[in-house]
């Protein structure tokens, strides 16, 4: 057969084949392989993707979160800046009040020594007020007791005055025709004079009237006066910047009317003459 061995032929015809199974084994084992590889990276992949998903959500959120708390951060240095500039105008009211708390009782203590002085000044002046009060009403007694005796004198004088004439008025009607003229107009000097005697009475009696009234009134003002100083002055007695200044100022009143009282001469001692 052409100088080929048939045998050897078919031998290398099996040998060919069995390379060829061979190799075909080996393909599709080495696809089978690559079909699992292929299969286990396409799930390694699913699985990456899905992680990486994740992580981008997770991202995702976290940057939200890192928004917020930046947010939130920016609230916070803001509500902080706040406060301190909150504080800040505290501590500098807090100071003013200081200074002003030292003031008030700089003030305080200075109306206080002033009340004080005020409170001495006006018993002092009470007591030189009753004094001259007691001294008032003791000259108006006397006024009065001398008003009474020179009313009593005068009355006295008009009825020896009246007695007499009584008397020289038969003796001149007896013929003592020359006398008459005489004793008419000694008659008529008598009433003139009994007539300014009243009168002088009358004014006596109505200055005293008015010396009495205007001194009641003058020492009942001064007394009431007092009396609203002492209330006053009770008040004023916690330490207290508004009230002292009003004590101060009704007792300066009260101390001017009081001084112009005592200035003044009792209107009484001009009825003694």
């Amino acid at each position: 057969m052409l100088g080929f061995n048939k045998q050897e032929v078919l031998e290398y015809i099996d040998r060919l084949s069995a390379r060829a199974r061979e190799a075909e084994q080996q393909h599709v084992q080495q696809t089978e392989l690559l079909q699992s590889t292929v299969e286990s990276l396409q799930s390694e992949n699913s699985r990456a993707l899905d992680e990486l998903r994740k992580s981008v959500m997770a991202l995702r959120d976290e940057r939200q979160r890192a928004q917020k708390a930046q947010e939130q951060m920016q609230a916070l240095q803001a509500q902080v800046e706040e406060e301190r500039k909150a504080s800040g105008d505290f501590k500098n009211r807090l100071f003013d009040r200081e200074q002003e708390v030292v003031v008030l009782r700089r003030e305080n203590t200075q109306l206080n020594q002033a009340l004080a002085f005020k409170t001495a000044e006006m018993d002092q002046l009470r007591q030189q007020c009753d004094a001259r009060c007691r001294q008032a009403e003791q000259e108006l007694e006397e006024a009065r007791a001398q008003a009474a005796d020179i009313l009593e004198k005068a009355r006295a004088q008009a009825q020896e005055l009246q007695q007499s004439t009584r008397a020289q008025l038969p003796r001149a009607a007896a013929g003592q025709e020359k006398e008459q003229p005489q004793a008419l107009e000694t008659m008529a000097k008598i009433e003139e004079r009994l007539k300014e005697a009243q009168a002088q009475l009358d004014a006596a009696a109505a200055q005293l009237r008015r010396s009495a009234k205007l001194a009641a009134g003058v020492l009942g003002d001064a007394r009431s006066d007092l009396h609203s100083l002492e209330r006053e002055l009770a008040r004023s007695a916690a330490p207290r910047a508004a009230r002292p200044s009003s004590g101060c100022a009704l007792a300066d009143r009260l101390l001017e009317k009081v001084n112009r009282m005592l200035e003044q001469k009792p209107a009484s001692a001009c009825t003694k003459g």
